[in-house]
């Protein structure tokens, strides 16, 4: 038996560098416009489906770490829609260097399974490059 091998991040030095999944027909991601806003609820809301999927430790914040997280100008939050309607979120994380980091992802859990996570994934990474980025990364996190 082979021992098990732990990634701790993934990093693309460049665009061509991607894979792209098999393409979704109406899956888009499109930009959370007031995430301080009126989007908040619905952004706290589709959170709150994705979260406990994942043990993420941002569902025990509380009003005030949320708000501060979602001012973070660093962060580009986007929506994964399929038809119009949400079935996702993605955050990508301004670095120096120019660097952008995949800091947070996620399909709700009625979603899964489908193929739609790895279109999703394809089509964020694309836009980490559109960001400017001459260096693109994900730190996947263990359940």
């Amino acid at each position: 038996m082979l021992p098990e091998k732990v990634v701790t991040h993934l990093q693309m030095t460049n665009a061509s560098q991607l894979r792209p999944a098999r393409t979704i027909c109406g899956l888009v991601v499109t930009p959370v416009e007031d995430r301080a806003g009126q989007d908040q609820a619905l952004l706290r809301s589709v959170h709150d489906r994705i979260a406990p999927v994942h043990r993420w430790s941002s569902l025990a914040w509380s009003q005030r770490q949320w708000q501060d997280w979602l001012s973070d100008p660093r962060l580009h939050h986007w929506w994964i829609k399929l038809n119009d309607g949400v079935i996702g979120w993605g955050c990508l994380r301004e670095h120096s260097g120019p660097e952008v980091e995949l800091d947070t992802f996620g399909i709700v859990p009625e979603d899964i399974g489908h193929g739609y996570g790895g279109y999703a994934l394809t089509l964020l990474t694309q836009t980490a490059w559109t960001l400017g980025a001459h260096f693109s990364f994900l730190r996947p996190r263990p359940n």
